[in-house]
């Protein structure tokens, strides 16, 4: 569970400040305080090796990709939705033959056989190029 506290109070040895966010990890049985605000229970995100999800640390802003492995989001974490312009959602949907839905997940594009695409990364200010059959997964910054 993520835990948010409204007020300043103490828990055991730990102070926590108004504002405060942790995770209490079960199984266990936790017994809220008046002092703070649950604000939803997480469950682990199981992702194949073709599949990823954007996940934003809210101190500093860093977007990153996680992918092939089963990711819990900490404390200080969420969940990074990108939305695409609609030609660009159209050219993918056309390309991988699927519509994407889930705006946090990993924008891919299967590279047909016999193709290739330029990618380019912002951050870095480098171009890749990956060559079909193929299976491209775009990091925050591409």
């Amino acid at each position: 569970m993520l835990i948010k506290a409204i007020e300043t109070f103490t828990e055991g040895e730990t102070t926590h400040q108004s504002g405060d966010r942790w995770m209490v990890k079960g199984p266990c049985r936790y017994y809220p305080s008046t002092k703070v605000k649950i604000v939803v229970q997480r469950k682990n995100i199981c992702l194949d090796k073709n599949e990823g999800i954007y996940v934003r640390d809210i101190r500093t802003g860093e977007v990153k990709l996680v992918s092939g492995e089963t990711y819990m989001l900490k404390a200080h974490e969420d969940l990074k939705h990108y939305r695409l312009p609609a030609d660009v959602d159209r050219l993918l949907t056309k390309l991988n033959g699927y519509k994407r839905t889930d705006t946090t997940r990993a924008i891919t594009c299967q590279v047909p056989f016999n193709s290739a695409v330029q990618v380019y990364n912002f951050k870095e200010k480098r171009s890749t190029v990956a060559f079909g059959p193929c299976l491209v997964m775009l990091r925050p910054d591409e």
